[in-house]
Parts: structure tokens; C-alpha cells; sequence
């Protein structure tokens, strides 16, 4: 298989996947449900604050204590700030090298974890209120 083809082939399963999740999104936050709840959901901010829970919440899942996640961002954070869009591709090299010496297939767990998401709109919209939140300018 030439590098071309499996380039085609993995774009068009993260674009496929990222239509999907955005798709489940725009579902769970549409303005239907308040006119404010898509623009707050879809702030920079607030999308770095779901991710940074998630993360968490994988690293406490495997082998991270809550002392080595503490010097984890204290050794971050004492460094100079990054690009973001090299730190999302870093993010999504480690999180495939994760998976891969987890034995995890992340589209499999994604696909399953969408499907859950859909049957748990109404209580997703709900627990958002309770959940850490930007200072809203």
C-alpha cells in the first residue's frame, strides 16, 4: 500500500470522525435549548476545559496520581506557551501511542462513546451548569 493511499485513507477517517463528533455537538448544544448554550459550549475556552477534564480524567484512570498530575503542570506551565496546533497534534500522537500500548482502538472506543453520548444529551446539557466554567467577559 503506498504512503499516498493510507494518507487518503487516514484523512478521511478523521475528517469522517470529527464531522461526527461536531455533528453530535451542534446536536446536544443547539440553540433550541437556549440561544446562548451553543456559543458558550463552542467557546475556545470552555472546549480547553472539557478537554483538560477528560484528559484528567484518563490519566486518573490509568497511573497517574494526583501528586504526579500536579508536577505535571507545574512542569507545563513553567515552560514558555506552545502553538497551538502543534500541541494538538502532539496530543493526538501520544493519545495513539496510548491507545496502541494499551491495546485501546481509538476509533472503536470514539464510535462506542458517541453512540453512549447521543442516548445522554439531556443529561449532559444538565450537568453543565455544575461544571467549572470561564470567567465570561
Amino acid at each position: 500500500m503506498s504512503q499516498n493511499v493510507i494518507k487518503k485513507e487516514f484523512d478521511d477517517i478523521i475528517y469522517e470522525l470529527q464531522k461526527e463528533v461536531h455533528d453530535w455537538f451542534v446536536e446536544c448544544f443547539s440553540p433550541k435549548h437556549g440561544p446562548s448554550v451553543l456559543e458558550i459550549q463552542s467557546s475556545p475556552e470552555i472546549r480547553d476545559i472539557r478537554f483538560y477534564e477528560e484528559v484528567t480524567e484518563l490519566m486518573q484512570a490509568g497511573t497517574i496520581s494526583r501528586e504526579k498530575a500536579h508536577e505535571i503542570v507545574d512542569y507545563v506551565f513553567n515552560r514558555a506557551k506552545g502553538d497551538i496546533k502543534q500541541e494538538v497534534a502532539g496530543t493526538m500522537i501520544s493519545l495513539l501511542s496510548l491507545c496502541s500500548c494499551r491495546g485501546i482502538d481509538l476509533l472503536e472506543e470514539t464510535k462506542k462513546e458517541l453512540s453512549i453520548l447521543y442516548g445522554k444529551i439531556d443529561r449532559i446539557r444538565g450537568r453543565q451548569k455544575d461544571k467549572p466554567q470561564p470567567e465570561l467577559r
